[in-house]
């Protein structure tokens, strides 16, 4: 059986390392190529200083 089958809720490891990130209070995240994590972070704005494709992620 699947964990969805089973009615467990799922999670991506890039939401939850974003997550983890905004809890810890990360205020940068630097990677290069854009990574999906980095684009995770953009979208919970876990990261002050994120940039994806070199512009400013808007807040």
């Amino acid at each position: 059986l699947s964990r969805e089958a089973e009615g467990a809720p799922t999670v991506r490891v890039v939401d939850a390392i974003a997550r983890i990130l905004k809890i810890e209070g990360a205020e940068f995240l630097s990677a290069y190529p854009t990574t999906p994590v980095i684009d995770a972070a953009a979208k919970t704005d876990a990261m002050l200083g994120a940039r994806v494709g070199g512009s400013p992620v808007p807040r």
